[in-house]
């Protein structure tokens, strides 16, 4: 399958729109898998091959269907002209024209409602409909240009009913000033397009927050930087584009400059703004040796930093892909909620016809009652809050997350977090910071030095890091070693001088029991080891580690939510049952293979738990896809966070709770949503038949019932106490 093309989309107007256009596409026979982002207008296509009629294929396709659609780079943002913007700017002029008009026409019916008769009555519905029927042209048109568009495409769309109620409510009235009737519904017509543009624009802005993100990731990543091309005694800088970056580099980095790459700092110092990443406003210290990740910017100091990702493969890249696919993805309840919304919009229609035949045929009204009954039904059950219930609790809660350094890669993850009933940690990386000093370093032979410092420069593993970080303050030089290797929960291979030297656990570098028992001086201390051997020369080597500083708070939160908490490590038992002991956590299992965690985690779900794993390194891997919902640092290993089903940005693990508590709270708005929804419409249905709801009342009672569930999905956005 070859890289997807991408296409712009114009016109889509809800989840039906998408759901048609990807039927249409994925029926081509050289389709893979055609996806759309709904929020960005954009439509990612995989091929089969990459012959060239495919792209115009694809246009035809989508154009047929009535949409718009041309090709795009797989980096251009939402939509050509800023659509998203303009679509914004349009919905607040028609929430303002509306609401203007909306308090004129309602002047006007107060005063016929007060007694206004004969000619005065009818002059004020002649002013009303002067008002009311170039407002609802205007104000409506988004409404009555996509139901329209899903008649074409032999759809029935939400706005079909949005359109025939409002369109009825102005014909009825029309009819009223030219038949001078005594009852005229400008003020209702023109109120429901009032209130449902209010609703559009809540919507809107929840989408273009969502492209914000984007594009401001987008723009970092998009910066010019400095490139050494002399050496490091005499070195010379040249501005490179971002797309002529490559690993291993030399950059600078000056003050007030956004890093737009993944890299290790291999000379200088300074503080760096991460807020961007984490939402923590607090600058960081960088130092030789110190990650730094796309998104940072220095604020003070002078960096080289040596380049591991460049900006099209850097973390900040995968975030922006991430954001882009989460939007493609449904999960089973929305899906839900798609297929009963289209049984639903029948139900309405069948619902207006019914009232109509009861009050005119059977029960022998007059034809103005027995309309204004079907007019009625069909406003107060517009499908307005049905449609918002759902989508605009993920929209938030992704928007929510995300300002708080928390990405969740697939929305369907979210609901999983809802049955999460045990939390599962690693140890190295996780709980304690991964920020290991080594001891005794100075005892090993120089050679051997080198050679560790060549293979750690190569390993997935936070003690890996850690030897590295040790070599470059200690300006220890890689030496060449061929066949180097790293096995996942061992450690690793590679042949210096024609013999194999080892890095790694005391097994895997097949060292005595004996070189492996701790020393009474290190008994009371935090600390991880690991070994080397070369030839007859073996040597342990002792790392101490500091426990991150939330990590006790997350464990007790965690137990006072009613979730158990497990360690699992590749560590000594010993030190792991240290650790547990300290964060008061029972349950926990050292010297575990890749596999074995994995293992573990299906032994627990096997006995009933819904299991969270929180993991970082290469060896968590197996864990981490296992899991119902796994959890990776950004800084941790990429295949850990590529197995995820979420990353976090800081230096914490607060990023747990968070999800939890967001995952919960979101759950409880959208069953309050959905309950609104549901008894509002099952219950509104039959007083509107039966004449209890006149078209003024239903509108006011539809758009608080909208209005009701876009301002409770805003809670979201509230940080918890």
């Amino acid at each position: 399958m070859n890289n997807p093309l991408h296409f712009y989309v114009g016109q889509m107007s809800c989840a039906s729109c998408m759901a048609k256009i990807e039927q249409a596409v994925n029926a081509h026979p050289n389709v893979d898998n055609g996806r759309i982002n709904f929020a960005q207008k954009k439509l990612a296509v995989s091929f089969a091959d990459d012959t060239a009629h495919n792209k115009q294929a694809i246009v035809d396709i989508v154009r047929n269907l009535g949409y718009e659609c041309h090709e795009i780079s797989a980096d251009t943002g939402p939509g050509p002209d800023n659509n998203a913007d303009k679509e914004q700017k349009f919905l607040i002029r028609a929430v303002a024209i509306a609401g203007f008009a909306s308090m004129n026409i309602m002047l006007l019916s107060v005063s016929n409602w007060a007694g206004a008769d004969g000619t005065t009555r009818h002059y004020f519905h002649l002013i009303s409909a002067l008002i009311a029927v170039p407002t609802i042209i205007y104000c409506g048109q988004n409404f009555f240009k996509k139901a329209l568009l899903g008649l074409k495409n032999k759809q029935i769309l939400m706005d079909l009913p949005i359109s025939m109620a409002i369109l009825t409510a102005m014909m009825y009235s029309l009819f009223a000033v030219f038949w001078q009737w005594h009852d005229a519904w400008f003020d209702g017509a023109v109120m429901l397009v009032f209130f449902l543009n209010i609703g559009r624009l809540l919507q809107q802005m929840v989408v273009n927050r969502a492209n914000q993100a984007s594009n401001l990731i987008q723009s970092l990543t998009q910066q010019p930087m400095e490139v050494m091309v002399g050496d490091e005694h005499n070195p010379a800088w040249q501005l490179i584009a971002p797309n002529d970056l490559t690993a291993g580099m030399i950059v600078r980095i000056l003050p007030n400059q956004p890093i737009a790459i993944d890299g290790l700092v291999i000379q200088g110092d300074g503080l760096a703004d991460n807020s961007q990443l984490t939402g923590e406003a607090m600058a960081i210290k960088l130092a030789i040796g110190d990650r730094v990740m796309a998104g940072m910017q220095l604020v003070q100091g002078q960096l080289w930093v040596q380049i591991t990702n460049p900006p099209a493969s850097c973390n900040l890249t995968r975030i922006r892909d991430i954001i882009s696919d989460i939007s493609l993805k449904k999960t089973p309840l929305l899906g839900y909620l798609d297929k009963y919304a289209h049984y639903y919009l029948w139900l309405v229609h069948l619902a207006a016809v019914g009232g109509f035949v009861l009050w005119y045929y059977i029960w022998q009204r007059p034809l103005l009652d027995s309309l204004l009954v079907a007019i009625a039904v069909l406003i107060t059950t517009c499908p307005c809050a049905l449609a918002l219930a759902m989508p605009m609790v993920n929209a938030i809660s992704g928007y929510a997350l995300l300002s708080r350094g928390v990405l969740v890669k697939n929305r369907q993850a979210l609901e999983e977090l809802l049955t999460i009933n045990r939390v599962v940690f690693d140890k190295t990386g996780t709980l304690t910071r991964g920020l290991l000093t080594p001891q005794g370093m100075e005892a090993i032979p120089a050679n051997i030095q080198q050679a560790i410092m060549t293979m750690a420069g190569q390993s997935h593993h936070p003690i890996g890091y850690a030897l590295y970080k040790y070599g470059l303050n200690q300006q220890i030089k890689p030496t060449y070693l061929s066949q180097i290797e790293e096995i996942a929960g061992q450690g690793m291979r590679a042949r210096l001088n024609k013999q194999d030297i080892f890095l790694g656990s005391a097994q895997f570098c097949q060292i005595g029991e004996d070189n492996n028992k701790d020393n009474e001086e290190y008994n009371n201390q935090l600390y991880a080891q690991t070994f080397v051997r070369y030839g007859e020369f073996t040597a342990k080597i002792r790392l101490s580690d500091i426990l991150r500083h939330d990590c006790q708070l997350v464990i007790h939160q965690l137990h006072q939510l009613g979730i158990k908490t497990t360690i699992i490590s590749g560590d000594d038992g010993g030190r792991v049952a240290q650790l547990a002991k300290i964060l008061g956590v029972n349950d926990y299992y050292g010297r575990l293979s890749p596999e074995q965690k994995g293992d573990m985690i299906g032994q627990m779900q096997a006995k009933g738990d819904r299991v969270m794993m929180v993991g970082d390194g290469f060896n968590d891997t197996i864990a981490l896809n296992r899991a119902n919902f796994s959890l990776s640092p950004s800084f941790g290993a990429d295949l850990a966070q590529t197995s995820a089903s979420a990353i976090f940005h800081g230096q914490g693990l607060g990023a747990v709770i968070t999800l939890v508590d967001l995952a919960r709270r979101a759950n409880r708005i959208i069953t309050q949503n959905m309950v609104v929804s549901f008894v509002y419409n099952i219950s509104a249905v039959p007083l509107a038949v039966l004449g209890y709801i006149n078209p003024l009342v239903g509108v006011i009672i539809m758009s608080s019932s909208s209005l009701f569930v876009g301002l409770n999905a805003m809670r979201l956005l509230r940080r918890p106490k």
